[in-house]
């Protein structure tokens, strides 16, 4: 009875300590079809498939129910017809049209066949650079580096800037709208702009509203008309949409809050009061801020898997998984519970001929062998743990490339007893146990 007892227990352990389906994926171009780790921005479209902007190899798009095996899909110049290789942001409009901008190319329309490109020899776009834009059913909204806000709507382009209209700065970092026709404009030293029909401009700044700086990093609109407002040195702000002056705001930065650092990459709200941010060399925030929430969370590349600091995009998916885009080390799936897959593939929780065998011999005392293949060139971990999810051993914490492997593990300085091997690369995990005897 004690020795079922006991079985139960540590299948129990294993389960726990090793979930089959993990928190965190890491995606790289070491370890995937993922051309650059440089990431720009992400967007979903209405399938499921995630489009991916990179600073040099272009768009990529992530489809794990593809069914040719073509998971990763890469478009740059030299296979498709996009104008250039570094995307600044991604739109799927209702029609399903990718939309994207680029440093030099211009503002460019993907239908899934046909590419076309709007820039300055070509429309009424003023400069190639497009830093922000927002397609908003007939009207296009580009927002550029220096050159103010360029609109088209019903084949007409307008320009919006300083010279010309109420528009307090010329540079634009982002744009949102609501369903009444309203857009708010962020700029680079002119603060928060509400742009409403019939040419009416509002602005908000440091000077007569709660903003905590003029430069506007990003905005994320809320379901119940609030709204979300980052800056580039002065933390977060959130705005209830209509209060005046100082009322309505609320200002969130390192010295008030949790959060590590007030330079503000990325806004994704997941729900009214739920919102991810995405820290310049602060990681990931999700704050709930609602009544009896969970309040703050930090995710660092020293308390989680996440790959570095810098964040520079966060989108959530249809199944809640969260994928985290960083500046230098590709891309981070997470969610709280284990990442879910519709995949016919199961792209998400294990990849094909990856394989970790039975340890040789075993039991044994006091070394043993462990093999194990590898399907593409990676980063590797290959860890011992005790049965109470200790780490014993690391036997391996580095790139390898793809094959067949041998490492001999030898314990002599380790107790008799029950253990755990894992074998991790990419996306694969997989978990043995051993038995040590002396």
């Amino acid at each position: 009875m004690k020795t079922s007892i006991g079985v139960i227990f540590f299948l129990f352990l294993v389960g726990i300590i090793f979930p089959q389906n993990p928190e965190w994926i890491i995606y790289n171009r070491y370890n995937s079809g993922l051309a650059d780790n440089a990431i720009q921005d992400m967007a979903k479209d209405a399938t499921g498939n995630i489009w991916i902007g990179t600073y040099t190899e272009g768009l990529v798009r992530y489809d794990d129910d593809n069914l040719s095996g073509e998971v990763w899909k890469k478009y740059n110049m030299s296979n498709s017809g996009i104008p250039d290789n570094l995307v600044t942001k991604i739109q799927i409009d209702a029609a399903g049209n990718i939309w994207f901008g680029t440093y030099t190319g211009g503002l460019v329309r993907f239908d899934g066949v046909n590419w076309v490109a709007y820039n300055t020899g070509n429309s009424g776009m003023q400069s190639n650079y497009v830093r922000s834009f927002l397609i908003d059913g007939g009207h296009w909204w580009v927002g550029t580096n220096g050159f103010g806000l360029v609109h088209q709507g019903g084949g007409y382009w307008n320009i919006y800037n300083t010279s010309n209209s109420n528009m307090p700065g010329n540079t634009v970092f982002d744009i949102a709208s609501v369903p009444d026709g309203i857009r708010w404009i962020g700029t680079m030293q002119g603060g928060l702009v509400k742009f409403a029909y019939m040419w009416q401009w509002q602005v908000y700044n440091l000077s007569n509203s709660g903003i905590p700086e003029n430069f506007v990093t990003q905005i994320a609109l809320e379901s119940d008309g609030g709204m979300w407002i980052g800056t580039e040195l002065n933390g977060l702000a959130h705005y209830n949409g209509y209060g005046a002056g100082t009322d309505g705001w609320t200002v969130y930065n390192s010295t008030n809050s949790p959060l590590p650092y007030g330079s503000i990459r990325s806004l994704t709200v997941e729900s009214p009061g739920i919102i991810w941010i995405g820290v310049t060399y602060g990681g990931l925030a999700r704050f709930d801020s609602n009544p009896g929430g969970s309040g703050w969370t930090i995710f660092t590349n020293l308390n989680s898997p996440l790959p570095e600091n810098l964040v520079s995009c966060v989108i959530i998916d249809d199944l809640g998984n969260k994928w985290i885009g960083t500046v230098n080390q590709g891309i981070a799936v997470y969610k709280e519970g284990g990442i879910v897959s519709s995949s016919k593939n199961e792209g998400l929780v294990s990849p094909a001929k990856f394989s970790l065998e039975q340890n040789y011999p075993n039991p044994f005392n006091p070394a043993t062998k462990i093999r194990f293949s590898l399907q593409t060139w990676g980063f590797v971990s290959l860890k011992v743990f005790d049965i109470l999810g200790r780490e014993a051993a690391s036997l391996c914490n580095e790139e390898m490339p793809s094959g067949d492997h041998e490492i001999t593990f030898d314990a002599s300085g380790l107790s008799a007893g029950v253990y755990l091997y894992r074998l991790s690369s990419g996306t694969y995990s997989e978990t043995k146990t051993m038995l040590l005897l002396k």
